[in-house]
């Protein structure tokens, strides 16, 4: 998804090669990717909880369209992955600000060869803190000072859509993730649409307009990061994520289903307030 070009011109045949030069960016930027790490965005949410079960498959499958592991490589990869709990587990009917929410809506604005374009996606859960805070995460391609603003989209329990803008540290580490951080603006769903909304003002190459901050906003962590490309099954969790979306999957699982399941993680992720 290209988003929008900041440049705006009369002139169809300028806009055309605006919109190919733009492609071919992207698409030299990908295959950097592929060399260069990419730039790994988590998002918290203060507030929330998440749960999880652990899941220990007896066996896994390969599947072709991810894996080319041999039966006997297949034999070496994980089987224990979680499961984002369901409705009916005690901790999430006893926790008033329990979370099931898998994935958040997410957009970045980035500046290329002094073009300003945007990309809607969304953040999926990926992990949490040791206060079962929810962990949301997107992998970027690099470089990190190409993005100007970074937004993070939430409906609260009033129901009302916030819009909190976020930006990067002037150094991303490779090593090590930074600590949480709170956006640095925010704007309501009305203010997000309006002509001079931040999203606008960053496309036309304006500083970000900064605004009252509301408590306990959501925060971000960052860093850099090689992903893995799925080369070696002694580390690679996506045979056992699809095999186990293939056992546990029924006529009445909706489109989030595949999102439930994430991989066991070790670290210990601090709290984000």
């Amino acid at each position: 998804m290209l988003g929008h070009l900041s440049s705006c011109t009369s002139s169809p045949s300028l806009q055309q090669r605006a919109i190919k030069q733009r492609h071919e960016d992207i698409l030299k930027r990908e295959g950097e990717a592929l060399s260069r790490p990419n730039v790994v965005v988590q998002v918290c949410l203060p507030r929330k909880r998440i749960y999880y079960d652990t899941i220990e498959l007896d066996r896994v499958d390969n599947h072709p369209i991810f894996t080319k592991y041999s039966e006997s490589e297949l034999n070496f990869a994980p089987k224990t992955i979680r499961r984002v709990a369901t409705p009916d587990d005690p901790r999430v009917i006893n926790e008033p600000m329990s979370t099931r929410t898998l994935w958040i809506g997410f957009t970045s604005v980035e500046r290329q060869n002094n073009n300003f374009s945007s990309l809607g996606s969304t953040l999926a859960i990926e992990n949490s803190t040791i206060a079962d805070q929810p962990i949301y995460q997107i992998n970027l391609l690099p470089p990190a000072k190409s993005y100007v603003g970074l937004e993070v989209n939430l409906q609260l329990e009033n129901k009302d859509t916030m819009h909190y803008w976020f930006k990067l540290p002037k150094t991303v580490s490779i090593s090590e993730f930074s600590d949480w951080f709170a956006p640095v603006s925010m704007e309501t769903d009305r203010q997000a649409h309006e002509t001079y909304s931040i999203f606008s003002e960053l496309l036309r190459s304006h500083d970000m307009p900064i605004y009252t901050v509301s408590d306990d906003p959501p925060k971000m962590r960052v860093r850099l990061m090689q992903i893995d490309k799925h080369e070696n099954s002694s580390v690679d969790y996506l045979p056992a994520l699809t095999s186990a979306k293939k056992k546990f999957q029924t006529p009445d699982s909706n489109m989030g289903f595949f999102y439930e399941f994430v991989p066991p993680s070790t670290e210990l992720v601090p709290r984000c307030n």
